[in-house]
């Protein structure tokens, strides 16, 4: 058989006869035969992966996401390299560098922070980006978001509902605006309802578990104490539950807790955890899409999705005393 046709066969780009495609199959399992999709990418400059850059593979909030993007590549015969940035920009531009010598098709960052460094794009030149959970002034690339400063109002709504006055607010590193939109949502909105937030009662972790028990520590000291506390990711709220309980309080009839995400633990913990959802499967597998529509269309306009939150209410929130 020709080489022309073995070709055919092996990379399904013509109709071959099932007889010699039976052929062609049957030898190459006879001969232990891969192909070299390298070798395949390089001729037609596809490399049919993807690569994903996060800030922090150990949260789960990140981890579910990363699993989205797995999944919508596996169904579409992608490959994934997952790269860790451990929150660091020189890490990140190391792991863009490498994703771009390696000829990704499409990149999915979740960058560290907006500190006006160097936009990604210029590290990674003529790769398509999705921007995700976060976004980089002056890089003009598409992006799938939530509205954070919505998400804090929703929180607050709820404790308020419940008749929290006297409330915390636990928000994330301070070069990562999203944590921030969520906290300035919830001042807002107990503000303008006529019950403003301290500043001593708003306080930055590190989205980290022990960020929000040691802030939480830090709050409970206060004179008049919060009845309700709302941290900026679950995380955080884990680790204010922890506090609190060390304390000899109760979750929720001494302080309510609300966190944000939704990660898969948080209806798990205890008590599970109210918290504001965020579609992290739905933000991963969306990415997939709108990297290889680009790498179709490449002379699309840049998108920016925005998808729903939503409460969850779960048993860590309830009354305050007296209401």
């Amino acid at each position: 058989m020709s080489v022309t046709t073995v070709s055919h066969v092996v990379n399904g780009t013509r109709f071959v006869s099932e007889e010699k495609r039976e052929r062609v199959l049957r030898t190459m399992r006879r001969l232990h035969y891969r192909p070299n999709r390298l070798a395949s990418g390089l001729r037609r400059r596809k490399s049919s992966t993807i690569g994903v850059v996060l800030p922090d593979i150990t949260n789960p909030y990140f981890a579910e996401i990363a699993r989205g993007v797995e999944d919508a590549c596996f169904e579409r015969e992608y490959s994934v390299i997952i790269c860790n940035s451990d929150a660091s920009l020189k890490i990140e531009a190391h792991y863009l560098s490498m994703l771009a010598e390696k000829q990704m098709d499409g990149i999915v960052l979740i960058n560290v922070g907006d500190h006006g460094q160097k936009p990604p794009g210029s590290i990674a030149r003529d790769i398509p980006f999705v921007m995700l959970d976060r976004e980089v002034h002056g890089m003009n690339t598409d992006s799938i978001q939530v509205d954070n400063f919505a998400g804090g109002r929703m929180a607050a709504d709820h404790l308020f509902a419940l008749g929290h006055r006297t409330v915390a607010c636990i928000g994330g590193a301070p070069e990562v605006y999203p944590s921030w939109d969520r906290v300035d949502g919830f001042v807002q909105y107990m503000r303008d309802a006529g019950h403003p937030v301290p500043s001593r009662m708003i306080l930055a972790g590190d989205f980290q578990a022990e960020s929000g028990y040691v802030t939480t520590c830090r709050v409970m000291r206060a004179k008049k104490r919060p009845t309700a506390i709302f941290a900026a990711n679950d995380l955080m709220a884990c680790g204010a539950v922890r506090a609190l309980t060390e304390m000899g309080l109760c979750v929720p009839a001494d302080v309510s807790v609300v966190g944000f995400d939704d990660i898969t633990l948080s209806g798990l913990f205890n008590p599970p955890l109210t918290t504001i959802h965020q579609p992290r499967l739905e933000m991963g597998g969306t990415a997939v899409a709108l990297l290889l529509e680009r790498a179709a269309r490449p002379g699309l306009k840049p998108r920016r999705v925005m998808l729903p939150l939503r409460l969850v209410a779960r048993q860590s929130s309830g009354p305050a005393e007296g209401a």
